[in-house]
């Protein structure tokens, strides 16, 4: 229940700051995951700047970069 609440107000919240201080929705997730680093690699093996898994990275795309 928390967690859900959390994410309904970080929903609400993140895109109206984002186009306050004039980033787009994926500027604003990029900062939050990583703070912009490409090379940023997370606890689980989350990597890039969006902090995605490899295996749902492969699932969705053909690109191998």
């Amino acid at each position: 229940m928390k967690t859900t609440l959390l994410i309904l107000l970080l929903t609400a919240f993140i895109p109206a700051q984002a186009r306050a201080v004039g980033f787009s929705l994926l500027e604003a997730l990029s900062l939050i995951e990583s703070g912009n680093n490409d090379r940023a690699i997370g606890r689980a093996g989350e990597v890039s700047r969006y902090q995605i898994l490899p295996t749902v990275w492969r699932r969705y795309s053909h690109s191998a970069a």
